[in-house]
């Protein structure tokens, strides 16, 4: 029992540390976008037209609760557009998952909102 709880604790502050991270990255993403805008030329608006998080359908079958597979979970987070530290949090906490279905479906959550899926 006493193992039990250790690794749930372990995965609620592993999702709280997740969660305040890609919080503090969307707080501050105005100053990025400011910062990139000065420094950097216009992006071509074809290629950022054509950049998508991830498909819907891929989607629905990856981040199924019943079907959780965390390699092609991570896959599916490799793919998408996300930036470096948001993949490894959320790569991180998959791992940290396991087979609990609670931590699973708290980390589908957890993916859904970070690469903004609904």
């Amino acid at each position: 029992m006493g193992t039990n709880m250790n690794r749930n604790i372990i995965i609620a502050i592993i999702v709280i540390v997740a969660a305040g991270g890609i919080w503090w990255k969307s707080t501050h993403k105005d100053v990025e976008t400011t910062e990139a805008t000065t420094t950097a030329p216009a992006a071509d608006t074809t290629a950022a037209a054509t950049t998508t998080t991830a498909p819907a359908a891929d989607a629905a079958v990856v981040l199924d609760a019943n079907k959780f597979d965390a390699t092609a979970v991570n896959a599916f987070i490799d793919a998408s557009t996300a930036d470096d530290m948001t993949k490894s949090t959320l790569k991180t906490a998959v791992t940290a998952a396991g087979t609990d279905p609670a931590a699973i479906t708290a980390v589908i959550a957890q993916i859904k909102t970070a690469l903004k899926i609904q």
